[in-house]
């Protein structure tokens, strides 16, 4: 897409970017699901996770597929005191984690030096610690792990030829060269045991001393001997990786395993499918403009219309004065009913959005539009002006996904959702995009919650 748009509007860049007189709704997701203007809540409880460091400005809120996390206590919230396995307990604590095994020092003596713990009191509650600075005893990045036994027959978890399995954890580390590898020890066809057909190789960090989640997703392989089917299997996360030969602290907690081909939120056991909505008193059926930013967690798409992410959608599914935007694998949809009518705006994306996105959807008297990334899109071939008139039906917006199995949930993260009574014009839209900051009043918020 061209760069020529921007011109002098590169003036914009840095710029506060206030709410208007206009504006009935705005919501930055930083530590509550209500806006900041009215105090307005979803309707009944939602079914989202918010993320307060991983939203495009602070905060976000991910609206998810429903998931089975197969971990036992990934949170480590079952642990005791005066653990002391024969390792110096002045370095690895006495805490010990009850669904955990933590270990190491196989190249040396297990009473000297670091190994794989359980860390209470750095941050409050339980996380794994893998310090991997032994060099002082002679053994620089020797081998350290904490495993948790996952199940006796595989079978069991619905791991047979071909089932994607993503294994995902929040990380920290005290510098960015500091590693973590993780895989699932299981047998092979032929009974060897041990073996990490599936590990994730070494991930790393982009800063210290923040917590990022990082993940990686396997492929049961049955077919090719590389599993037997009706094994066991193992979790280890592995605390000696690391790049540039240094040496490093990592934290490790919330981890999760679940049967999908990309990471969701955290959750100690379950979660239903997703659903995030409000009321849509905020919404004027006449003119209005809907902003957001998104950012996927998938990395492809199913071919189905039927079952891509729904990122927004104003009035129920396919109910009289509704329309609601889905990503297909190359490009973007938005379906609008009027009265007794179905039509469809289109546009086409040179691929999935992998990255943090602004989407903005204006309406004016039954014209709409479609911005990414603060640049029109596509526009309507049709005006509705008698036939999109309201009431929205339902009287509902659904974020991110509605709890129906009609549409996937987003499956991503969505920030600062911005909802105006007017369609505002193109230079304002590509203002916000360019400002690359979030709508104010940010941290001064107008209802106290």
């Amino acid at each position: 897409m061209s760069q020529a748009h921007k011109g002098s509007k590169l003036i914009n860049t840095g710029q506060v970017k206030r709410i208007g007189e206009y504006t009935s709704f705005l919501a930055h997701y930083d530590f509550t699901e209500n806006d900041v203007l009215k105090g307005i809540s979803p309707l009944g409880p939602p079914v989202a996770t918010l993320h307060p460091q991983e939203g495009k400005f602070g905060g976000g809120i991910a609206v998810e597929e429903e998931t089975i996390n197969i971990v036992y206590d990934g949170n480590m919230q079952m642990y005791g005191r005066g653990y002391s396995p024969g390792w110096d307990v002045t370095l690895n604590g006495d805490i010990e984690l009850y669904n955990w095994f933590c270990y190491g020092g196989w190249l040396g003596s297990a009473s000297k030096g670091y190994h794989a713990h359980a860390n209470l009191d750095k941050f409050g509650y339980p996380v794994l610690e893998f310090k991997d600075m032994n060099s002082s005893i002679g053994e620089k990045h020797r081998w350290m792990g904490a495993t948790q036994f996952i199940a006796s027959n595989v079978a069991d978890k619905g791991w047979v030829d071909g089932v994607k399995v993503t294994v995902s954890m929040d990380m920290m580390v005290d510098n960015v060269d500091k590693g973590i590898d993780f895989g699932l020890q299981h047998t092979n066809s032929e009974g060897v045991d041990g073996m990490f057909d599936c590990e994730s190789g070494t991930l790393f960090c982009s800063q210290p001393y923040k917590w990022e989640r990082i993940s990686a997703t396997f492929t049961i392989n049955v077919a090719n001997g590389n599993w037997k089917p009706d094994s066991s299997c193992t979790l280890y996360i592995y605390g000696h990786f690391s790049r540039n030969d240094a040496e490093g602290t990592a934290w490790i907690k919330n981890v999760q395993i679940e049967n999908k081909e990309f990471a969701t939120s955290f959750t100690p056991t379950s979660r239903n499918l997703g659903v995030l909505q409000y009321p849509a008193d905020s919404i004027n059926p006449l003119y209005g403009t809907i902003n957001l930013w998104y950012k996927p967690s998938y990395t492809s798409l199913p071919i189905s219309t039927t079952t891509s992410p729904k990122i927004i959608s104003v009035g129920e599914l396919n109910g009289n004065f509704s329309f609601f935007l889905i990503q297909l694998p190359t490009y973007l949809r938005l379906q609008v009913r009027g009265s007794g009518m179905t039509t469809t705006t289109q546009i086409r994306t040179t691929s999935v959005m992998t990255g943090w996105t602004m989407l903005t959807i204006t309406w004016n008297n039954g014209i709409f539009k479609i911005y990414v990334n603060g640049v029109i899109a596509a526009t309507s071939n049709n005006t509705f002006a008698n036939i999109f008139t309201g009431p929205i039906s339902g009287n509902v917006i659904s974020v991110g996904g509605d709890g129906l199995n009609a549409h996937k949930p987003c499956n991503g993260i969505i920030d600062e959702l911005r909802i105006d009574t007017i369609d505002m014009s193109d230079d304002d839209i590509l203002s916000w995009y360019l400002a690359g900051t979030p709508f104010y009043p940010r941290g001064v918020y107008k209802i106290a919650y």
